[in-house]
């Protein structure tokens, strides 16, 4: 996230100046989000299609139910005993930790939750489909 920009010996010293290597970082660890953050980020995402060339309609009800949506898939499968023995895992980062919390969370989902999740991601590209529909011209 910081790189060493430059470094200036003083002395017996050696000064290291850092820069960030983006304007802006977000991290987002865990299930608690509030509704109000969660509409905020569905909402840059879909108003981003359009630098894309895609023709994006968002109303607020659209915008809630792309939510509850995400949310449902979130949580199918969901086994938060089995998040927490993960996040202990020595020699892992956490980008592996992430992984393996999938590949987990599909291991041992139910054939019904498995068809639920499904479900959930066709909704979701219902949804999507019909806000932002066709490229702009």
């Amino acid at each position: 996230m910081v790189e060493v920009a430059r470094e200036e010996r003083v002395g017996h010293f050696v000064e290291s100046y850092y820069r960030s290597t983006a304007e802006v970082f977000e991290f987002s660890h865990g299930r608690e989000r509030t509704e109000r953050y969660a509409e905020q980020e569905v909402m840059e995402g879909l108003q981003a299609l359009t630098k894309l060339g895609l023709r994006v309609r968002v109303d607020k009800e659209t915008v809630s139910e792309l939510v509850e949506v995400l949310r449902k898939i979130e949580n199918i499968g969901a086994n938060p005993k089995l998040e927490e023995t993960i996040s202990q895992l020595e020699g892992v980062g956490f980008m592996g930790k992430q992984k393996v919390a999938m590949y987990t969370k599909f291991l041992f989902m139910t054939d019904k939750q498995f068809k639920e999740w499904l479900n959930m991601y066709e909704r979701f590209r219902t949804l999507l489909t019909a806000t932002a529909s066709k490229l702009a011209e």
